[in-house]
């Protein structure tokens, strides 16, 4: 595996070879993909279809890192380690690392008793965006036949997932046109590190529950009924407040109607699903299934 030197990297930006590195290598560090012994960080990367390993150490001054991840794109990841960074008082960089994966990274069996939800192509997308990212599509329905278990194929990228209340956000033709329609209700692995990434968490491994797809009406009804009996369990066993979360829920609402127009299928069941979520997220802001 070929060995580069952050250090050497930022000072040959002007070379593209090197921006490209330096680029994967911000993202995979904002994703907690690296590991550290004594005073060295090693990150793990795909460059050009090839895995290569970037090396960071103390040499690197606090203000030039800090540089290096300000000029990289928006991508969410990255927007939270910057952010994360930011509130550090560590001046040296591997402690800054060390600490960037202590807060938020945790083992799957600390989420156990959570439910993930992830949308995807069923067919590999053509989206510039995507590739502005070196997103690389996957297969899941091919890694499906196999067992219960997605991954990640490339064991660079890491699988996102997001919680149930974040679901009417995603209902959308822009978001669905882009992430799929097919959405598989998910179950992080115990004993697979996941990153905390603010209301989402990465992985490289998630159990598969149940699949569906948003635009299929029975199958748009399984998964209303499989969200519902979940919050009934979830309710019943813990004490919510309900009170002071109808706002929340009247939001939710409000948001999935004006949108309902903005979506050429499925009107009705998003409209219902915004009620059912409604009701759940009524019960508590904080609750993941």
């Amino acid at each position: 595996m070929k060995i580069f030197y952050f250090s050497d990297i930022i000072s040959n930006l002007s070379l593209e070879q090197y921006d490209e590195i330096r680029d994967e290598t911000i993202k995979q560090i904002s994703r907690g993909n690296y590991s550290i012994t004594d005073n060295t960080v090693e990150i793990v990367i795909l460059y050009n279809d090839e895995q290569i390993k970037t090396i960071i150490s103390n040499s690197i001054e606090r203000y030039d890192f800090c540089q290096q991840i300000f000029s990289y794109c928006e991508e969410p990841s990255v927007k939270y380690f910057r952010d994360k960074v930011n509130s550090y008082e560590e001046r040296k960089i591997v402690d800054i690392l060390k600490k960037y994966k202590d807060e938020n990274k945790v083992m799957g069996y600390a989420l156990k008793d959570k439910i993930w939800l992830k949308l995807y192509n069923k067919t590999e997308p053509r989206d510039e965006k995507r590739n502005k990212y070196h997103a690389k599509w996957i297969d899941y329905e091919k890694e499906l036949k196999n067992g219960k278990i997605i991954f990640d194929l490339y064991k660079t990228n890491g699988l996102w997932a997001f919680p149930v209340k974040m679901l009417p956000k995603c209902l959308n033709a822009e978001t669905i046109q882009r992430y799929g329609d097919g959405i598989l209700v998910l179950k992080p692995v115990e004993d697979c590190e996941y990153l905390l990434d603010g209301p989402e968490i990465i992985g490289n491994k998630y159990e598969v529950i149940d699949k569906f797809t948003l635009t299929d009406t029975e199958d748009f009804k399984k998964l209303l009924q499989i969200l519902f009996d979940m919050s009934d369990s979830e309710i019943n066993r813990l004490e919510w407040n309900c009170q002071n979360e109808k706002n929340e829920s009247h939001r939710i609402i409000n948001e999935l109607n004006q949108k309902i127009h903005r979506i050429n299928n499925g009107r009705l069941m998003i409209f219902i699903l915004g009620i059912i979520l409604g009701i759940i997220v009524s019960c508590s802001i904080n609750f993941n299934l």
